[in-house]
């Protein structure tokens, strides 16, 4: 077997092993610690430790003779999309109080800018933790997203080939253009129902922030789980669109894009089936994307 070197990098905890070499995110990316405190990375517990003389609390910012202050993860007030929007953040926060744990709290599991675009990352990241709910912040800044009390990676639910109706097809042609994403046309999905579940706006081209519920809360299609799909909610077979898809690489232009179309299983203000409520447009690339768990304190 051969030996295993170990050694930091400034920002990677790296390894060597039969001469490959690679390297691990580390917790400490970002230098989260304020005031010159100094970020000591846990990986065991993919955590990080603040040490600054002086100064106490979560930025270390109040007078204290010596702290390590250990921090837990990053919470959904650390959000890069919302953290520093109050107004959005207690908006979030209210609706999501009805299905939130009293003593429960929101943990980072997936940042598309700091993990990686790949869905393969977020599958890997968030993948049988539960509850989750998803922010997407697109090229225009809009703001939206869903949450689902149900496993993303879990093989439970109602297992089928997508149905490609003509239209559906000719569209996927037209979005194509100079490639085919084939796998979207022969992949399977497993669809599952989550009565909890619901897609909601905090920012749109409409300025009506809102909580979008499911039309019938016992529907197979509450949320859609693919691997080679990141977190994406409805489908409706009459019209062969999703409501909420999150493409692989969701901010490459060129890629299959995510999108959305709601009123097949989600609820839009408008009653339009289709109507582009999230963001004035079908088709969107993201800026940003974050998914959370919520865990007990």
């Amino acid at each position: 077997m051969p030996k295993m070197k170990c050694f930091l990098y400034r920002l990677d905890k790296s390894y060597i092993m039969a001469g490959l070499e690679g390297a691990l995110l580390t917790p400490c990316i970002g230098w989260p610690c304020q005031n010159n405190g100094k970020c000591l990375p846990v990986y065991e517990v993919n955590d990080y430790k603040c040490i600054c003389k002086g100064f106490k609390g979560k930025k270390l910012r109040r007078r204290y003779d010596f702290l390590i202050h250990f921090y837990t993860g990053h919470t959904l007030h650390d959000s890069v999309i919302i953290g520093d929007m109050q107004p959005e953040l207690l908006m979030l926060s209210r609706w999501l109080r009805p299905v939130a744990q009293s003593n429960g709290q929101w943990i980072l599991c997936w940042r598309a800018s700091l993990h990686g675009w790949a869905v393969a990352t977020f599958h890997s990241l968030c993948d049988n933790k539960r509850p989750t709910v998803t922010i997407v912040k697109d090229t225009n800044n809009n703001i939206f997203g869903g949450y689902t009390s149900v496993s993303w990676g879990e093989n439970e639910g109602k297992s089928e080939k997508l149905v490609v109706t003509p239209t559906m097809r000719k569209a996927i042609t037209n979005l194509a253009k100079n490639f085919i994403c084939q796998f979207f046309l022969e992949s399977s999905d497993t669809w599952k129902n989550d009565p909890k579940a619901f897609l909601f706006s905090l920012k749109n081209p409409t300025n009506n922030p809102t909580k979008l519920l499911q039309i019938d809360s016992s529907s197979s299609y509450s949320v859609r789980d693919n691997s080679r799909r990141g977190p994406s909610f409805g489908y409706g077979h009459e019209k062969g669109c999703i409501d909420l898809r999150i493409s692989d690489r969701a901010n490459n232009k060129d890629s299959c894009k995510s999108h959305e179309c709601l009123g097949s299983i989600y609820t839009v203000p408008s009653g339009k089936r289709g109507d582009p409520f999230l963001t004035g447009d079908k088709h969107f690339a993201a800026s940003e994307i974050e998914a959370f768990y919520e865990t007990i304190r």
